[in-house]
């Protein structure tokens, strides 16, 4: 286990959407993913057939692997059901309740 830093691309290659389409609707969740490249990738760049996603946000709320399980939940819920805009919200509440368990550095009783 482990990482040399705190990026990670998510391959979406065998999924039926774009990078773009998925990080977008992760957006409308409440999560904020980038779309990427990725090694081999046929879409054109500006579509591609990843995310990337980072951890600095989170990891200096004070989450840690238990946390990351929990956040992988709610970008599986999205990725699985890209078109259902109830999915989306409840994804979006769900993840700002968990987000009220931890601080944000820099911003006191938000």
């Amino acid at each position: 286990g482990g990482t040399d830093n705190h990026m990670l691309i998510l391959d979406l290659r065998d999924r039926p959407l774009s990078g773009k389409a998925y990080a977008e609707r992760l957006s409308r969740a409440g999560i904020i993913a980038n779309f990427n490249m990725v090694p081999g990738d046929r879409r054109h760049p500006a579509l591609t057939s990843g995310i990337r996603l980072g951890t600095p946000a989170v990891t200096s709320m004070g989450m840690r692997e238990t946390e990351m399980v929990q956040i992988a939940a709610f970008i599986d819920s999205v990725c699985r059901q890209p078109d259902d805009q109830e999915v989306h919200a409840s994804v979006r509440r769900d993840a700002a309740d968990f987000c009220t368990a931890f601080d944000v550095p820099g911003i006191p009783d938000r």
